[in-house]
């Protein structure tokens, strides 16, 4: 995935982005500058109400791989401090309510080594949602260093 950006971006997405948010099956996002090494680690990038429901497929993707799954929390000032009971280890990263939460993403996981990120995508079932509401995942997909699994979460 090498990304789109400025006005094609804005109006058309990348190739990795409309794949990732039309993927009825899983896609791994490999950029371009990643050099192949093997992975130790996947970052579950969940909300707290999804480890329960998810926990067994983080487990499943995780042993696939070969790698340890940790959960990571992305949420504002408010609400830090709460913890879910989870089978996993988990991170909780700060982020400012005004910044956006793909770059959060981004910037989180420049640098790490030996790790992949993995998001469930959701379905988009509206027209609004589809043409208005941007996948996260698809965002991510265009500026991460390391590789990404997106997994479709159906509705």
């Amino acid at each position: 995935t090498t990304g789109a950006s400025g006005l094609a971006n804005m109006i058309f997405g990348s190739n990795t982005a409309n794949l990732i948010t039309k993927a009825e099956l899983p896609v791994l996002a490999i950029p371009p500058s990643w050099k192949p090494t093997k992975l130790t680690s996947i970052e579950f990038s969940l909300l707290p109400e999804q480890i329960a429901p998810l926990k067994k497929q983080v487990k499943k993707w995780a042993d696939w791989f070969g790698a340890a799954a940790t959960v990571v929390h992305f949420t504002d000032i408010a609400t830090a401090g709460t913890s879910v009971e989870s089978p996993f280890p988990q991170k909780t990263v700060l982020t400012i309510p005004e910044d956006s939460l793909y770059q959060d993403l981004v910037e989180y996981t420049n640098g790490l080594k030996g790790t992949a990120l993995c998001m469930f995508v959701h379905e988009r079932l509206t027209v609004f949602e589809r043409i208005f509401d941007k996948s996260i995942t698809g965002q991510v997909a265009g500026h991460i260093q390391i590789p990404m699994l997106a997994l479709p979460l159906k509705a």
